[in-house]
């Protein structure tokens, strides 16, 4: 319909402008009809076609099966880096498991598409299923201001079908960035639960370095012994190691926060508005009024034309 008022309105001025009054310079006389004869004489068809367009796109409406469009905001997941990290100075740098612009690529790819109505269970598009065809063509995606922000929407031909399709394709978005995810998020915690280990192991052997020394020095009763040197070197090495491991320890933890380190998820939840998307009976007849109204022009002006 919409590419239909485009192609009228484009030719129409053009067929219009040939029907001008044209002044020959030699004499006032009037080649053909005004714009004003043109309007009085052809009213009725004009008036006529007008009101048969309005008819016919408000019986158009009816047939027409009504769409809603589903809409949600996601924010793409992203790691911080635990090697950066000072506790108690600054946060920790953070990346973003995919760029914006890219996620915003994907799903207009037409094998994300495919595999969002895969997992719907609907054929490919272009096979008489009208679901698959307007999924096909209305899941899109736009970026945000924010950088980490997509804007994506869907249409069906219910609110539920037009929210399913969001959830799908969110799944299986966050099954893409979950391959970069869950690897990342599975080295820092091995990580994590390592130091921890040999933090505890390394207390427990401070605890009993120091415990051997202090007991030797009491029975030396101030004696320093070469034994007891060697003990001391070796409580100040397990304190700097304590002390390195505990660091990297609070930058494991920093790192793995919630507030630095999270999945792709969806911001709030999906919105369906209560009404269909597709236009009222009122701007269907408005539409219709306009087109029949340039079909009586076209009719007139061939009727004009045959009558020369």
């Amino acid at each position: 319909m919409v590419q239909c008022v485009y192609i009228i309105v484009c030719v129409t001025p053009i067929i219009l402008a040939a029907q001008m009054p044209v002044t020959s310079p030699t004499t006032s006389d009037t080649q053909y009809l005004s714009l004003t004869s043109f309007v009085a004489k052809y009213f009725k068809l004009l008036l006529v076609s007008a009101i048969v367009g309005a008819l016919v796109a408000v019986g158009f409406s009816f047939i027409q099966h009504p769409r809603w469009t589903a809409k949600m905001t996601v924010q793409i997941g992203q790691v911080a880096s635990a090697g950066s990290v000072v506790p108690g100075v600054g946060a920790a740098p953070t990346n973003l498991i995919e760029s914006q612009m890219t996620t915003v690529e994907r799903f207009g790819l037409s094998s994300f598409k495919f595999d969002v109505l895969k997992v719907m269970g609907l054929p490919l598009p272009n096979r008489q299923n009208p679901d698959s065809d307007l999924i096909f063509d209305s899941l899109r995606a736009a970026p945000s201001k924010s950088l980490d922000l997509i804007n994506v929407q869907a249409s069906g031909y219910s609110p539920e079908m037009a929210t399913q399709t969001l959830r799908v394709a969110f799944n299986e978005l966050r099954r893409e960035h979950d391959k970069a995810y869950i690897p990342t998020i599975d080295r820092m915690k091995a990580e994590l639960k390592d130091t921890s280990d040999k933090l505890v192991a390394m207390e427990k052997e401070y605890d009993s370095v120091y415990g051997s020394l202090k007991r030797t020095g009491d029975q030396a009763k101030g004696q320093a012994a070469p034994h007891d040197v060697f003990l001391a070197n070796v409580v100040a090495t397990i304190s700097v190691e304590s002390r390195a491991l505990n660091l990297r320890k609070a930058q494991l933890e920093e790192a793995l926060a919630s507030l630095r380190t999270y999945p792709t998820r969806v911001l709030g939840d999906i919105y369906v508005a209560d009404r269909p998307s597709t236009p009222g009976k009122l701007l269907y007849s408005a539409g219709g009024a306009f087109i029949g109204l340039i079909a009586g022009i076209l009719i007139a002006l061939f009727l004009n034309l045959r009558r020369r």
